[in-house]
């Protein structure tokens, strides 16, 4: 059943003031965060874009990564630089390419190793403390990738 549009004009009344006092509104706050920002931030400031970083500009090259495999950055860099005392609490396994997580987690951390060290300022920086240290945790606690292997024994994490 509809209504006649002279039965709807009072709701379309209240509808159209409504909006108008919403688009009210709206200004007015567009305004105070107009004049807060004016306040409170350097006048040379402008908003990082949304967009993605640019691609290299034509004849550009990405830099080459350091170690073109991840073995070679886990045999030549990862394992000479984070030496630990195997035993105890901590886990690792000379068969390391045998255990897929541990796979992931070294690719995870090469990846992100060449693109941070690329970051003159603070890639190294955040590298260890955000990829390094909690995958370290992950590949050589007691109950982490190498909890079935010891330095004698290798055993795929599930296997018994």
């Amino acid at each position: 059943m509809t209504m006649p549009l002279d039965d709807r004009s009072p709701d379309l009344a209240h509808l159209a003031l409504r909006v108008d006092e919403l688009t009210a509104g709206l200004s007015q706050l567009a305004a105070d965060v107009e004049d807060l920002s004016a306040a409170l931030l350097p006048a040379d400031f402008t908003l990082p874009d949304d967009d993605p970083p640019p691609s290299p500009a034509a004849g550009q090259q990405l830099p080459e990564p350091a170690y073109q495999r991840l073995e070679d950055w886990v045999e030549q860099y990862f394992l000479p630089t984070f030496r630990r005392p195997i035993g105890g609490e901590i886990r690792w396994c000379a068969q390391w390419h045998d255990h897929a997580e541990a796979v992931t987690r070294l690719e995870a951390l090469w990846r992100s190793w060449e693109t941070l060290r690329l970051d003159p300022n603070l890639g190294i920086a955040t590298w260890l403390t955000t990829y390094l240290d909690p995958l370290m945790a992950a590949l050589h606690n007691r109950s982490g990738t190498f909890s079935s292997c010891t330095p004698e024994r290798h055993q795929q994490s599930g296997q018994r």
